[in-house]
C-alpha cells in the first residue's frame, strides 16, 4: 500500500520588525506632526488676539474721538460767545478723525463757528438805519433798527441759519457830546433777526429807560450769533 503523504503545514509568516533608522523616522514624523498643530493652533489664537486687540483699540479711539466732539459742540454757545472764534482754530487743528466727529455731531455749532471766526462785525454787518424814542410813559427806549450784511460771502452762508441773535448797545449821553465816546449810561438788548436773500433785516426792540438820561443817543452792534 502506498502511505499517504500529509501535506506539510506552512510555518507562520515571521513579524517583521522595524529597524532603529524606521523607528527614528517615525517618531520624527510625530512630532513634527505635533508641532506645527501646536504653531496652528498658537497662530490662529495670536491672530484671534490681535483682531481682539485692534479691535478695541479702534473703540477706544472712536470713544476718544466722540468724547471730543461732545466737549467741542458744548463749547459753541451764544454764552460763550467771545471764544467761539478760538474754539474754530481749535477745531482746525484737530485731527482729520476728530474733526470728522465734531462734523457728525453738531454740524449747525460747526457753521455757526466758521461764520463767527471768519466774518467779524467792522465791515461785514452795519445799520442801514435805527430810530428810537422814549415810550409814552418813559420806562423805555422803544428802537426799530434795519440792519445789513454787507459781505458777499458771509450773504451766501444766510440758508444755512435759521436766524441771527444781534446784541444792540444802546449809548446815551445827558449833553449833546457824541454818545459814543463818553456814554453816561449805556443798555444792551439781544434782538432775534431774520435777513433776506439780499441780507437785509428789520427789528423792533424795547430797552430800560430814565427821563433824565435825555434823548441824545447812539447804537452799535457789539456781537451777533446765528442759530442754525
Amino acid at each position: 500500500m502506498n502511505a499517504r503523504k500529509k501535506a506539510a503545514t506552512p510555518r507562520a509568516a515571521a513579524k517583521k520588525r522595524l529597524g532603529p533608522a524606521h523607528v527614528i523616522l517615525l517618531v520624527i514624523t510625530i512630532v513634527l506632526g505635533l508641532v506645527a498643530a501646536t504653531m496652528t493652533t498658537l497662530a490662529v489664537r495670536r491672530a484671534t488676539e490681535v483682531n481682539a486687540v485692534r479691535s478695541e483699540a479702534a473703540q477706544t479711539r472712536q470713544e476718544a474721538n466722540d468724547f471730543y466732539a461732545t466737549h467741542w459742540c458744548n463749547l459753541i454757545a451764544p454764552t460763550m460767545r467771545e471764544r467761539i472764534a478760538r474754539h474754530y482754530k481749535e477745531y482746525l487743528r484737530a485731527t482729520p478723525e476728530q474733526r470728522s466727529a465734531v462734523d457728525a455731531t453738531c454740524p449747525g455749532n460747526v457753521a455757526t463757528a466758521s461764520v463767527i471766526a471768519q466774518f467779524k462785525i467792522f465791515k461785514n454787518i452795519e445799520f442801514s438805519d435805527y430810530s428810537c424814542s422814549p415810550t409814552a410813559d418813559s420806562t423805555a427806549f422803544a428802537c426799530t433798527i434795519d440792519v445789513a450784511i454787507v459781505n458777499e460771502d458771509l450773504i451766501k452762508r444766510l440758508p444755512e441759519f435759521s436766524s441771527f441773535d444781534m446784541t444792540i448797545t444802546i449809548y446815551f449821553k445827558k449833553d449833546e457830546g457824541t454818545p459814543y465816546l463818553s456814554p453816561d449810561f449805556t443798555t444792551t438788548e439781544t434782538v432775534t433777526m431774520t435777513f433776506d436773500a439780499q441780507g437785509r433785516g428789520t427789528a423792533e426792540f424795547q430797552t430800560k429807560y430814565q427821563s433824565s438820561w435825555g434823548a441824545n443817543y447812539a447804537l452799535s452792534i457789539s456781537e451777533y450769533y446765528p442759530n442754525v
